[in-house]
C-alpha cells in the first residue's frame, strides 16, 4: 500500500514543478519582453510615424542637386539619434560581455533562462528597426527623388552602424536596398 502513496505523491511533486517551470518562463519572457521594449522605446519615439514626413515628397532644387553623389547627403538627425542608441546599449551591455563566471546571472542564457547575450539583444534590437523602416519604407507612395535618396543615406548610415556592431541582419537588407532604388 505505501508504493501506491509514494507513486501518487511523487507524480504530485513532479506536477508541481513542471508548473513551477511554467510560471517562471512566463516570468522570464515578461521580463525579456520589457527588456526590448524599453531598449526599443527611444528608437521607436524616432521612427514614429516615419512614413508621413514631408522631406519624402520633397522634391530637389535643381537637376544639379541629384547629379550630386550620394555621400554629399548626410544621415538625418533621427537616423543619427538611433545609431547613438544602438551604440549606447553596447556600453550598457558591456558589463555583461566577457563574463566568465557560469554561475554569474549575466553569463549565457541557461536552459529555459532569459536571453543575456548582449549580441542577441543587439541582433534583436537591429532587425526590429530594420523591420521598422521597411514597414514604413512600403507605406511611402509618393517618394520623390530628393526623398529617395535622403532615406538611402539615413539606412546607410543604420547599415554602417550595425555592421560596426557585428549584428546578424540576415536577409533584410537587400530588400530595403532594393525599396529605394
Amino acid at each position: 500500500g505505501d508504493d501506491g502513496h509514494a507513486a501518487s505523491s511523487s507524480s504530485s511533486s513532479s506536477f508541481v514543478l513542471q508548473l513551477g517551470r511554467q510560471e517562471a518562463n512566463a516570468v522570464l519572457l515578461l521580463g525579456e519582453s520589457l527588456v526590448f521594449q524599453a531598449m526599443m522605446q527611444p528608437i521607436n519615439a524616432q521612427l514614429r510615424n516615419l512614413h508621413t514626413w514631408g522631406v519624402w515628397r520633397e522634391k530637389a532644387d535643381d537637376a544639379k542637386t541629384l547629379a550630386l553623389p550620394l555621400f554629399t547627403v548626410q544621415p538625418s538627425d533621427y537616423v543619427t539619434r538611433i545609431g547613438e542608441h544602438m551604440l549606447s546599449l553596447v556600453q550598457q551591455l558591456e558589463p555583461h560581455m566577457a563574463d566568465d563566471d557560469p554561475a554569474s546571472p549575466s553569463s549565457a542564457k541557461e536552459e529555459g533562462g532569459m536571453h543575456n547575450e548582449p549580441l542577441y539583444w543587439l541582433d534583436k534590437v537591429a532587425n526590429k528597426v530594420l523591420d521598422t523602416l521597411t514597414a514604413d519604407i512600403e507605406k511611402i507612395d509618393d517618394f520623390s527623388d530628393k526623398g529617395k535618396r535622403q532615406m538611402s543615406a539615413d539606412v546607410s548610415y543604420l547599415l554602417n552602424v550595425m555592421k560596426a556592431l557585428d549584428v546578424d541582419t540576415g536577409e533584410k537588407v537587400p530588400k530595403l536596398m532594393k525599396m529605394l532604388e
